[in-house]
């Protein structure tokens, strides 16, 4: 998806649950992802320069994150890029219930650029 104008990426895309790779980039408004995370065989996430993007948390990994329900996010998530985000402030594994060790992310080849 490139240079949508739209302050939230489109909740439709988690219904396209055969995905194994998606690319954001360049939708300079967006302010919120949609649950990427729910997503079952995604295996590569691109995301660059959502340049609005300010904390991805509990909603970017599942929608439904309510206290005592555990779902695994990103259960074959094999890498992860991260670039040009320049007003990304926040990254909030703990609220995600990932437990603070990084869940299933932990295997996934992860950069920051």
């Amino acid at each position: 998806m490139k240079c949508y104008g739209g302050y939230r990426c489109s909740n439709w895309i988690v219904s396209l649950r055969h995905l194994k790779k998606l690319v954001i980039l360049e939708c300079q408004s967006c302010e919120q992802l949609p649950a990427l995370g729910e997503l079952p065989l995604l295996e590569k996430l691109h995301l660059k320069s959502l340049n609005s993007l300010k904390c991805i948390d509990h909603q970017f990994f599942n929608s439904d994150s309510r206290l005592g329900e555990e779902k695994v996010a990103f259960p074959k998530l094999k890498k992860l890029d991260i670039v040009k985000m320049r007003n990304l402030e926040e990254w909030n594994m703990t609220s995600a219930g990932c437990k603070g060790d990084g869940g299933n992310l932990k295997s996934c080849q992860f950069s920051v650029i």
